[in-house]
């Protein structure tokens, strides 16, 4: 089993962010891991439940995912299967921050049967793959709702996005605020 956790700042109300946050039919707008998300929909049971595609340590699962926990705008957590016995288990927390936006943590529970994945720096290649990811989808989604939210925050002048979607690259010119572990001041990658 491989655990990620990290938090970020987004430049938006938490409600604006729980709103895209909570809808998996957008988490690939966001989330390159992901594609292909349904609508929620309830089960049986009135559970809600949606299914998706994702790309986890470059293998590609169909989950069947249903919602543990939709509390907004504060917090939204689901769990998924896939057909090869696959477990994905994701939760986002949201908390106001001072200057108007929103901290938000993400941790993911991932675990991949009949993989042998190796380890890295002490991290099974999953976590690494996976902090990675969730530092990309922090960047997207602050582009993602800068560009289609209104707040009573103006622009800062010259502020840019220098991140690369596809490598991930991170220049000098940008701040970085996500962190693996709370306990440990933040770090640019490599």
């Amino acid at each position: 089993m491989t655990n990620a956790k990290m938090s970020g700042a987004i430049d938006a109300p938490p409600d604006i962010v729980y709103d895209l946050i909570a809808d998996p039919a957008r988490l690939q707008e966001w989330d390159v891991t992901y594609e292909g998300g349904s609508p929620l929909h309830p089960d049986r049971e009135g559970t809600p439940t949606f299914e998706i595609d994702r790309t986890l340590a470059n293998r590609g699962i169909h989950l069947s995912c249903r919602v543990i926990a939709a509390e907004a705008p504060t917090l939204f957590a689901f769990t998924c299967t896939g057909s090869a016995g696959e477990i994905v288990q994701e939760s986002f927390t949201l908390d106001p921050s001072a200057d108007g936006g929103t901290t938000i943590v993400r941790e993911a529970v991932y675990e991949l049967p009949g993989q042998d994945l190796g380890v890295i720096a002490n991290q099974t290649y999953t976590q690494a793959t996976e902090e990675r990811s969730i530092e990309q989808a922090f960047a997207r989604l602050n582009r993602l709702i800068g560009s289609s939210a209104s707040t009573d925050r103006p622009a800062v002048p010259g502020e840019t996005d220098t991140r690369s979607e596809d490598t991930g690259t991170i220049s000098s010119e940008e701040p970085y605020t996500a962190h693996a572990k709370d306990d440990q001041p933040p770090s640019r990658p490599t």
